[in-house]
């Protein structure tokens, strides 16, 4: 099956797509659309940790060893914040981090139960494999994303807009940022940012890890004006 449009002016009013070579429609109020999960890495990003490209998540992730060390002193990574693996497979990382950050300040740790988490966790990489085989990314969607697509929701910037960028000679992803305003919104690029690296790399005739990252910026949630933080 094969997306091929959402309509709708201020709210959606129709999903379109093809399967087998025949069209269909479907009149609705709502759609929930999306390519894979995408981690939560800023926080990690803003304490210094190094990042390196994963091919299996399709994303730049903050580097961390098997006990979910990360490159930057005293800084344990686990869960969503460090890559998609399902909510056991989160639940288990920060179980592993915990013990780890134990024996790393010397106190009674449960290198026993490390051991078991550490295969179980193998276990579920195995299988998130296996997902990735059986769903891959649609690579060609760069391609086929028309220019009056809507990427950056907060800064209504268009796929279209992004090409003119890199056109212009702009190809890495903060330059591309800083010209046309993609990923500088209320959701600082969470939502648009994988989109707008595989259009760059596909305009540019890069490879998709070579466009760079949108660094991450404070706050990281968006926060109002009138918050009163107390101590």
């Amino acid at each position: 099956m094969t997306l091929l449009g959402i309509e709708g002016e201020l709210r959606a009013s129709a999903v379109r797509w093809s399967r087998n070579g025949q069209q269909h429609s479907l009149a609705c109020d709502a759609v929930a659309f999306a390519h894979a999960l995408r981690s939560e890495t800023q926080l990690a990003d803003l304490l210094g940790c190094q990042f390196a490209w994963n091919s299996l998540n399709r994303a730049w992730l903050p580097v961390r060893d098997a006990q979910g060390r990360a490159s930057s002193p005293g800084v344990y990574l686990a869960g969503d914040g460090a890559g998609i693996l399902g909510a056991d497979g989160a639940e288990m990382t920060g179980e592993l981090a915990a013990l780890t950050l134990l024996a790393d300040l010397g106190k009674p740790g449960n290198p026993q139960r490390q051991q078991q988490l550490a295969k179980r966790l193998a276990t579920l990489q195995r299988f998130r494999q296996g997902l990735e085989q059986a769903f891959p990314f649609p690579e060609q969607w760069a391609r086929q994303a028309p220019d009056p697509l809507t990427v950056c929701r907060c800064e209504q910037v268009s796929a279209g807009e992004i090409r003119a960028t890199v056109r212009a000679g702009h190809w890495e992803i903060n330059r591309v940022k800083a010209m046309c305003r993609v990923g500088m919104g209320r959701c600082q690029g969470r939502v648009c940012g994988a989109a707008a690296a595989e259009l760059i790399a596909c305009e540019s005739g890069r490879p998709i890890d070579q466009v760079g990252r949108l660094r991450g910026q404070a706050p990281v949630k968006p926060l109002p004006f009138g918050l009163e933080i107390k101590p």
